[in-house]
């Protein structure tokens, strides 16, 4: 039998075409189709119907994005495409007649976008940019209505054990955008008037507002006083409001100390060692572009371990209140470095350091 073999070079074909596969599968399975949700809509002047949408977008490959639980960057697109998915969700509630006015509807932005408001809560923002037009002359002169305006809705990821995943709350999402964009339309413009282009108020122009991110900080601290030395795993969580230059974090950290010495021996103590949790605040207020000043105060809950001299062993409830005063560095974006520096004070029901004043240097990543 004749043994085959093959050159590098067929060798690297067929890998570079396994990767190729493997990217295309990836591209595939990171795409959601959605539906927007069937849903009725009333006016009082039903006197029209949409014969046609034209997307006019930069970019119309697709309506939007978010992040998965898996980090992975989703890209969303609407069932048979944005402008047949919006013809079809009017002409549910507006039929087409000879008595109505054709209406034709440009699309100059749809842009959907996902951000994390809470620990549990993400934000749906939906900006949009509609132009209505009487579809026998899309000129100027035929200009009905215009509008600019966005919709935000907050999706609870505690619904998804409801039975409603994100994919299903953004459909219903599009669907309540959708509906506010004819409604404003409907109910700003007189078909019966000569001149449609008389008409007050023949454009609606609403800004987004900046959406205020969640933000997760963990950091690794290292602490230093005279009676003990220490090591504390903490994780920050806040909201981010662009419009304030100060945020409150909730804080929730592990610590680790430990006493030793001559101090210690004297009183007949071979080391001490501490371990408790600790909740609180903080108050981080801007100094310079992305260097904040620190206020903190925490509730540590936890046990004090004595080792003494003669080999005996005893535990103690540790409660009590500590603080800190610093200076932080943080990153503006994702990933970014954390590195602070500050001072402490520890005031804590214990049997051998009660009070505790010292410093520490403080490590971490945003995320």
């Amino acid at each position: 039998m004749k043994k085959m073999t093959f050159s590098n070079t067929q060798i690297l074909r067929r890998l570079l075409l396994v990767s190729f596969m493997i990217t295309g599968l990836q591209q595939t399975f990171a795409q959601k189709i959605i539906v927007p949700e069937s849903k009725s809509i009333v006016v009082d002047n039903n006197s029209f119907y949409i014969e046609k949408v034209i997307d006019k977008r930069n970019n119309t490959s697709s309506i939007g994005s978010y992040t998965n639980e898996w980090d992975e960057k989703i890209t969303l697109e609407l069932f048979c495409g944005l402008p047949q998915a919006i013809y079809d969700f009017y002409n549910e509630s507006f039929s087409q007649s000879t008595n109505k006015q054709a209406i034709a509807i440009e699309v100059n932005k749809f842009d959907l976008s996902v951000v994390r408001s809470s620990v549990e809560k993400q934000t749906i923002r939906i900006v949009y940019d509609f132009q209505f037009y009487n579809y026998s002359d899309s000129t100027q002169s035929g200009y009905l209505f215009s509008i600019q305006s966005y919709n935000d809705s907050v999706y609870n990821e505690y619904s998804a054990y409801a039975g409603v995943k994100l994919e299903d709350f953004i459909s219903i999402c599009i669907s309540e955008t959708l509906s506010k964009a004819i409604l404003q339309f409907a109910n700003k413009t007189d078909f019966s008037a000569s001149n449609t282009n008389t008409i007050p108020q023949k454009m609606v122009i609403i800004k987004p507002k900046p959406l205020n991110k969640w933000v997760n900080i963990i950091t690794c601290n290292r602490s230093f006083s005279k009676h003990q030395k220490g090591w504390k795993l903490s994780y920050y969580g806040y909201q981010q409001d662009p419009t304030k230059d100060y945020f409150m974090p909730y804080v929730f950290s592990y610590n680790m100390s430990k006493g030793e010495g001559s101090s210690l021996e004297s009183k007949g103590i071979k080391s001490v060692n501490t371990y408790d949790l600790g909740t609180g605040s903080r108050f981080l207020f801007n100094l310079s572009p992305q260097f904040y000043g620190n206020i903190e105060f925490q509730i540590p809950l936890g046990w004090e371990s004595i080792k003494y001299t003669d080999g005996a062993k005893k535990k103690f409830f540790l409660y009590g209140l500590s603080s800190t005063q610093g200076v932080y560095f943080i990153g503006k974006n994702n990933e970014d470095l954390v590195l602070g520096i500050n001072i402490y004070e520890r005031f804590v029901k214990s049997k051998i350091t009660p009070n505790d004043f010292g410093f520490s240097v403080e490590l971490g990543i945003k995320f």
